[in-house]
């Protein structure tokens, strides 16, 4: 039996989830300042499962020692103090900033790790205990985190694990994605929309921009949408803006 190849694996699972239209199954979150447009963690989880058999997920937990007190008095002269360590596996992670999650997703054998600071309303990193920090209009305070707040990072971090595979990607905002993702998409747009553009010309130029496509492209199939190489795109681009009707 032959080595897998893990990297054309990954590939194939991403482009098939990426393909998969999500608009309709979208929710719209109005933050007071802003409308956010994300995909629920569960209809995320079904679309996955609908086309892969294989998935498995892990919300990581840490163990921690946690010391009990207890004072037990014998009788008015006499009080016994007794320390108990108790073992704990608590789904977070404490970090010098706040509390942090932590979830893997592996589908068909392609493991994907992602990491999310716990935070409030207000995107402020939420910690065991409570803390103040200054504004413009006076002091606030952020509490401490509750399970429910943990709960909702945990679930959001699996939906966000699970986008890295493809299904719902787009729907992640700005702030969320790295500036070469970011540019790279703008890529892949800006190529399909010269492909459209140049293709509709004649049959000849059609035939041109294919070949073009290609030749750039060769492991792609010619289909930018597939490629993450952002040096790529910006060639294919320059060539498409230079072909002329034939």
């Amino acid at each position: 039996m032959g080595e897998i190849n893990i990297a054309k694996l990954e590939k194939s699972v991403f482009n098939t989830l990426y393909e998969i239209d999500t608009r309709e199954r979208a929710v719209e979150k109005d933050t007071g300042k802003k409308k956010l447009t994300y995909l629920p963690w569960a209809t995320t989880y079904s679309e996955v499962c609908k086309h892969f058999e294989d998935v498995k997920y892990e919300f990581c937990r840490n163990k921690v020692l946690k010391e009990i007190k207890k004072t037990t008095k014998l009788d008015e002269n006499t009080t016994i103090e007794e320390t108990t360590t108790l073992e704990q596996f608590v789904p977070y992670t404490v970090t010098d900033t706040g509390l942090e999650v932590r979830t893997l997703v592996t589908i068909d054998g392609v493991t994907k790790e992602m990491n999310l600071p716990v935070y409030d309303s207000s995107y402020k990193s939420m910690g065991l205990e409570p803390y103040t920090y200054k504004t413009q209009y006076g002091d606030k305070t952020v509490p401490a985190a509750t399970f429910g707040d943990v709960y909702k990072s945990i679930m959001r971090c699996f939906a966000k694990n699970l986008s890295m595979f493809g299904v719902g990607l787009n729907f992640w905002t700005k702030e969320d994605a790295p500036e070469s993702v970011l540019q790279m998409n703008k890529l892949q747009a800006e190529c399909m929309d010269l492909i459209s553009k140049r293709s509709a010309l004649s049959d000849k130029t059609k035939t041109k921009v294919a070949e073009t496509c290609k030749e750039l492209l060769e492991e792609e199939n010619g289909d930018p949408r597939l490629c993450d190489d952002n040096d790529k795109l910006s060639d294919l681009k320059k060539k498409l803006m230079a072909i002329r009707k034939l």
